[in-house]
């Protein structure tokens, strides 16, 4: 509904005065009432009744097949996202209002669109990583792309761009940061997640302030400084285009962002209460699908993270004294302003902190890993590629089933709902999807490993 607004030129609609919402208490409705607003949507695209199975993970999406078209007139809806960041909603908008004759034709458009940036994300990172070093420092591109991540990047949701943008801002400046090198790619990287970074939700430049500043400290500002010398123009470019694309975060959020009302009377306990919801923000970080109720197996989330726990290990034990402190530094970024935001600002109005808000932060520290263990252990680092890249492949079929079976029998329902027995599926069958699947994650496995074999050839 925002980008089919902001596409027929509703940038901001109308502020709801007096906004109730008996599902809420008065804390989440006092915060949800600063961004709610009500606009019109065009004709045939509201899509009133598609969020049935909402919260009932025992439901397949099967109700949203028996739903009456949506109004041939334009209809006025509220939207409680109506003051979110309105930039990425201006390139999938007018595809939907153009061409969509129904919501679920919208929502087909608006992912494609979303999806492609962060397709462009991805590759302007493995162009900066895949291009440099051994090709070891994939390894912890591979661990910071979780099943979450690429789920993310497939919904309508600014969430998706935010989370690439942050991957292509860290292999940027990890090329940056590498010695004897040619920068270029470094720099359109850096300069194109930075932006995008800024541009999708409210705490981009803060992100990019965090992960910047340990950069700067990781390569020592003398090091900076030459490598602006070394390409003014370019480099120029690119911090301005950051610069501006801060000033218009800012700017937006000081006339419609909400405003943190909630008071933290004792903020000792508030950070102890957040500790105890680690578990449940980590888990979202890597599988926890759709409405967070359809999770991918435990015991994969566990192995993810003994990966990435193997992997920081080793990293602090071949890195230098730089090294290992730009690796603490991000770590505790990550953990600790994710327990900030969630003690001081969503946990007092009522709603835990959910992976997905600080994935375009916690990407930093799978990537730093596999940057500094592949710069210091040279061609070692590829052989750890191999079986990496065939775990990476087997958790991502397996976490594309589980969010399908969310959607085609619930998440009581059987596993082989992509052979029989689905009472959802989506345009094509699921057959279809799930060689579409193991397709793409087979190119992902050639694309990662096959240079680096060939290397060795």
């Amino acid at each position: 509904m925002r980008a089919a607004s902001v596409g027929s030129g509703q940038i901001i609609g109308e502020r709801v005065e007096n906004y109730r919402n008996a599902g809420l208490s008065a804390a989440q409705e006092a915060w949800v009432a600063q961004s709610v607003r009500r606009v019109r949507l065009p004709p045939s695209l509201s899509p009133n009744g598609y969020a049935c199975n909402a919260l009932h993970s025992e439901q397949s999406a099967a109700c949203g097949d028996h739903l009456p078209p949506a109004p041939p007139r334009w209809s006025e809806v509220l939207l409680v996202n109506g003051t979110y960041q309105p930039a990425l909603y201006l390139l999938p908008g007018p595809l939907i209002d153009a061409f969509a004759r129904s919501p679920a034709v919208g929502l087909w458009l608006g992912r494609a669109t979303f999806a492609l940036i962060c397709w462009l994300l991805f590759a302007l990172a493995l162009l900066a990583l895949g291009t440099s070093g051994t090709g070891g420092n994939l390894v912890g591109l591979l661990l910071a792309t979780t099943p979450m991540v690429v789920f993310i990047c497939s919904m309508l949701n600014p969430s998706g761009p935010e989370v690439a943008a942050g991957v292509a801002f860290n292999a940027g400046l990890l090329r940056l940061g590498r010695p004897g090198l040619d920068r270029r790619w470094g720099w359109f990287a850096a300069g194109g997640g930075g932006v995008v970074l800024c541009l999708s939700r409210t705490l981009g430049p803060a992100w990019l302030f965090v992960i910047g500043g340990v950069w700067l400290v990781w390569v020592g500002p003398r090091h900076a400084l030459c490598m602006i010398r070394e390409a003014p123009r370019l480099a120029g470019g690119v911090i301005g285009l950051v610069t501006v694309a801060i000033g218009v975060n800012r700017l937006w959020e000081s006339l419609y962002g909400p405003k943190v009302q909630a008071s933290v009377p004792d903020p000792l306990q508030a950070i102890l209460g957040s500790l105890r919801g680690w578990g449940l923000w980590l888990k979202e970080q890597v599988g926890l699908f759709q409405y967070t109720d359809a999770p991918m197996p435990d015991a994969l989330i566990v192995f993810w993270y003994a990966l990435l726990a193997a992997l920081v290990l080793a990293a602090l034990w071949v890195g230098s004294w730089r090294d290992r402190a730009s690796l603490v530094a991000i770590a505790f970024a990550c953990f600790g302003l994710t327990t900030l935001l969630d003690a001081w600002v969503l946990v007092p109005v009522g709603w835990p902190v959910q992976g997905r808000h600080v994935l375009p932060l916690t990407v930093a520290l799978p990537m730093w890993t596999g940057e500094i263990w592949a710069y210091r252990t040279g061609p070692r680092a590829r052989r750890w590629l191999l079986p990496l890249c065939v775990s990476w492949l087997a958790i991502q079929v397996v976490a594309f089933l589980a969010n399908g079976r969310r959607s085609a029998v619930g998440v009581r329902g059987s596993w082989w709902y992509v052979l029989r027995g689905a009472e959802w599926s989506p345009p094509g069958g699921w057959l279809l999807w799930a060689c579409v699947c193991l397709l793409s994650t087979v190119l992902v496995f050639v694309g990662v490993y096959a240079p680096s074999f060939m290397r060795d050839r």
